[in-house]
C-alpha cells in the first residue's frame, strides 16, 4: 500500500482531490505517446486506481447502507453538542420527580382510604353499641312488664 503512495508522491492522510492533481500531473509527465516510459505510466495508473478504490471504499459503507462511516458508530454518548445532553437530562429529572410524585400520591391516597375505613368501622360500632344498648333497654322493659303482669 505504501509503495503506491510512493509513486503518487502522497501520503495515506491526503486529501482524493490532490491525490487526483498528482496523479494528473505524473501522467502528463510519463505518457507513452510523450515518448516517455510505458511501464512506469502502468504502475502509476495501478497505484492511483489501487488508491482510489481503498478511499472509496473507506469513505463508503461496504455493507450497503446509507450511512457513512463517520456517522455508523455516533450514539448518544459520542455526540458532540453539550447542548442536546443539556436538553435531555433535565427530563429524565422531571420523569423521575413525576414517578416520586405518582408514589407519595398513591401512599397518601391509600392512608385516606385507610382513615375512612377506620371512621367507618368506628360509626358502624357506635351504630352497633347504640343499637345493643337499645336492644338491652327493650328487652328489660319487657321483661319488667312480663314481671309486673304476674
Amino acid at each position: 500500500m505504501e509503495k503506491y503512495f510512493n509513486l503518487l508522491e502522497c501520503t495515506s492522510t491526503t486529501s482524493l482531490k490532490k491525490i487526483e492533481k498528482k496523479y494528473k500531473k505524473l501522467m502528463r509527465k510519463t505518457h507513452p505517446d510523450r515518448g516517455n516510459d510505458d511501464k512506469l505510466c502502468k504502475e502509476i495508473n495501478e497505484a492511483y486506481q489501487y488508491i482510489l478504490n481503498y478511499k472509496l471504499n473507506n469513505l463508503i459503507d461496504i455493507s450497503n447502507t446509507i450511512i457513512p462511516i463517520t456517522f455508523r458508530n455516533i450514539g448518544f454518548n459520542h455526540l458532540q453538542t453539550p447542548d442536546i445532553r443539556k436538553k435531555i437530562e433535565p427530563t429524565t429529572k422531571i420523569n423521575d420527580t413525576i414517578s416520586y410524585n405518582k408514589q407519595k400520591l398513591l401512599a397518601y391516597k391509600k392512608e385516606i382510604l385507610k382513615q375512612k375505613e377506620l371512621c367507618n368501622n368506628s360509626n358502624f360500632l357506635l351504630e352497633y353499641l347504640q343499637n345493643k344498648e337499645a336492644n338491652e333497654a327493650n328487652e328489660a322493659n319487657e321483661a319488667n312488664e312480663a314481671n309486673e303482669a304476674n
